[in-house]
């Protein structure tokens, strides 16, 4: 072969490698819009459901957290209540054990008077029955 031959099989050589790059790249191009068609409306939909999802999840996660908040309101309010609660049942208890008390000294007294008055009254019967006994004799 001579010296142009091999130049010319070189130039036909690198022209086929340039059309083989060319037809690699169309190649590329075309799965590139073919894959994208596939999958993007699919990716989009499922994109658009996610995203959705975050929002529901982030008004949870806020109205959570509020309700954590009001939780520990609410918690210290019963610890306040519980310690203001706590004199009152000790003065509360004192009280009815002390009306009580008040209760059966006052019916003891009203008793004792009873008993006192039914003694006077039973004494003055059998003074009158001995006096109708004598009268008797």
């Amino acid at each position: 072969m001579s010296k142009e031959e091999i130049l010319g099989r070189i130039k036909n050589i690198q022209n086929e490698i340039s059309q083989i790059e060319e037809g690699a790249k169309k190649k590329e191009e075309y799965i590139k819009i073919r894959i994208n068609q596939d999958f993007d409306a699919r990716i989009i939909e499922l994109d658009s459901e996610l995203e959705a999802i975050r929002k529901e999840f982030d008004e949870v996660t806020k109205k959570l957290d509020e309700i954590d908040i009001k939780k520990k309101e609410l918690s210290s309010r019963k610890r306040e209540l519980i310690v203001k609660a706590q004199p009152l049942k000790k003065k509360l208890s004192k009280l009815k054990s002390e009306k009580e008390k008040t209760v059966e000294k006052e019916i003891k007294a009203i008793n004792n008077e009873e008993s006192a008055k039914k003694k006077v009254i039973e004494q003055e019967i059998k003074d009158l029955e001995n006096e109708l006994k004598a009268l008797d004799n």
